[in-house]
C-alpha cells in the first residue's frame, strides 16, 4: 500500500529533523566536547567532580545531573553505574 503524497513528504520532513538533530549532537560530542546527552564515562566524571570536589551527596549529584540533561534520575544512574563497572 503506498501512503499519500502528504504523508510521505511528512516522513521526509520528520527523518531530515531527525538526521540534523544526530548531526548537532555529534558535532557538541565530538567537536565542541559538550554532549547534550551524556555517555557512561561523562556521566561518571561529572557524578565524580559533583561529590568528590563540589560536596554533593550521591543523591544530590544523580539530581543534578537529571536536571542538567534532562533525563530521569534513573537512567543517570544507570549511566554511572555502568561506568563504575567498566572501571572496577
Amino acid at each position: 500500500m503506498v501512503a499519500p503524497a502528504g504523508e510521505n513528504k511528512t516522513a521526509a520532513q520528520r527523518a531530515a529533523q531527525l538526521r540534523d538533530e544526530i548531526n548537532g549532537h555529534d558535532h557538541r560530542y565530538y567537536v565542541l566536547n559538550e554532549p547534550a546527552i551524556p555517555d557512561a564515562e561523562t556521566a561518571w566524571h561529572e557524578f565524580g567532580r559533583l561529590t568528590k570536589f563540589g560536596g554533593r551527596s550521591r543523591k544530590e549529584a544523580i539530581a543534578e545531573l537529571a536536571e542538567r540533561y534532562r533525563l530521569p534520575k534513573r537512567q543517570i544512574y544507570a549511566l554511572v553505574e555502568a561506568a563504575k563497572e567498566s572501571v572496577e
